[in-house]
């Protein structure tokens, strides 16, 4: 898979909208664990740093980059979130 960093959050937060709207959930606050199974630096413990990008993926950004940043920052409000 090949592209930017973003689009990959993106397309989660875009499915994770789309499943909580097929099962009528769209409005609860629910608990939400995040695993991101790349190479990370932990920084903090609640916070890590994407080493580089592995398993086939080619995006460009990510590396050196925060990793649950971007997927809490994916345009939440336009979908619902």
């Amino acid at each position: 898979m090949r592209g930017c960093g973003s689009n990959l959050f993106d397309h989660i937060a875009d499915c994770l909208a789309n499943f909580l709207e097929k099962m009528g959930i769209k409005d609860k606050k629910l608990p939400l664990g995040f695993t991101f199974s790349f190479p990370c630096q932990q920084t903090k413990l609640d916070e890590s740093v994407l080493v580089t990008w592995t398993k086939g993926f080619k995006a460009s950004g990510g590396g050196g980059q925060g990793c649950g940043q971007p997927a809490e920052e994916g345009h939440q409000e336009e979908r619902g979130l």
